[in-house]
């Protein structure tokens, strides 16, 4: 599924065997009370929840986990991409944008090399922010 998205969207993205541990990145999924969104950001770093809610203007959000996130995904949260899930907003971390290539795990002993600028491009609803 990821690589066929990868290749009909003619991005120079590549999934490597292995873990690379230099500018990894995580994907967690979270929700608001209206919407759910993709969190894309370094994997050492701790997301501010107050400081998302402004950015999403919203009351309050929490992290889906679980089956839940493979129900509204198709992925298992462990190895959520930055691309190829549809329908859901993507706030990308403004920190990852100066790296090249950032990588996030998809498998057990794979990544996802990529460079933030696609990630921005290959998702429609995608959003830039400070967090």
């Amino acid at each position: 599924m990821l690589e066929d998205f990868l290749e009909a969207n003619g991005l120079n993205a590549k999934i490597a065997r292995g873990i690379k541990r230099n500018n990894l990145v995580r994907c967690v999924l979270f929700a608001s009370p209206k919407e759910f969104f993709l969190l894309v950001f370094s994997a050492e770093k701790k997301i501010d929840r107050q400081k998302l809610c402004a950015v999403l203007k919203a009351e309050k959000v929490k992290p889906v986990h679980g089956q839940k996130v493979e129900e509204i995904t198709g992925y298992e949260e462990s190895f959520l991409p930055p691309v190829s899930i549809f329908g859901i907003k993507v706030i990308i971390d403004s920190e990852i944008m100066g790296k090249k290539p950032v990588h996030c795990l998809v498998a057990e002993d794979k990544t996802l090399e990529i460079f933030p600028q696609e990630i921005v491009s290959a998702n429609e609803k995608a959003l830039i922010a400070e967090l």
